[in-house]
């Protein structure tokens, strides 16, 4: 068994002092207004575009291993939506967007809350996060999907009854609510 400790759920951060909350709610504001600079290789950045088509990573139930159906009619649909940004002048594809936020090169990046911490500091006053955008696929506006991963501490069930016990117990504890708000205040 195991115990929740955390999210990890992409946002966009982004520059309040070069875009505001309604440039960042469709892809196409988001990207006329300002640069937002991202890696289209790291799949947290690309598949939430499939996603957002429809597509199934392991099939319906989540845990088949060879259920994907990037190869469809969805998956060209993303496919396509990634052609477009080629020519996107406000999308920036690089291997570093922090460093191009940092830089101001950048007005928004994709990122995850393991990074807030750093965005914050780059940003300052103008920091601000949003879900992710709408984006068009098939000529209609559709909500962009987010990977979502939950950190836990698993307790090994075949761990001796001491073990076990002394793990629940730590496992409990760094997951209790006081030990949350301490890590969500210092990152």
């Amino acid at each position: 068994f195991a115990y929740p400790f955390a999210e990890q759920a992409q946002t966009i951060y982004y520059n309040k002092s070069k875009l505001t909350a309604d440039d960042v709610k469709t892809w196409d504001g988001l990207t006329a207004k300002g640069v937002l600079a991202t890696d289209f290789t790291n799949a947290y950045n690309f598949y939430p575009v499939f996603l957002s088509a429809g597509t199934q990573l392991y099939g319906k139930t989540g845990e088949t291993v060879k259920g994907t159906d990037i190869n469809s009619a969805k998956g060209e649909q993303a496919m396509a939506w990634f052609a477009q940004q080629k020519s996107n002048k406000g999308v920036m594809q690089t291997s570093n967007a922090l460093n191009q936020l940092k830089s101001g090169k950048a007005a928004a990046i994709l990122d995850g809350p393991w990074n807030s911490a750093n965005i914050k500091k780059i940003l300052g006053k103008n920091f601000a996060v949003a879900p992710y955008p709408t984006i068009k696929l098939d000529g209609k506006d559709v909500q962009m999907q987010a990977f979502l991963g939950i950190a836990t501490f698993a307790v090994n069930s075949h761990a001796s009854g001491s073990n076990q016990k002394a793990a629940a117990t730590l496992a409990s504890f760094i997951t209790n609510k006081e030990s949350q708000l301490i890590v969500y205040d210092h990152s």
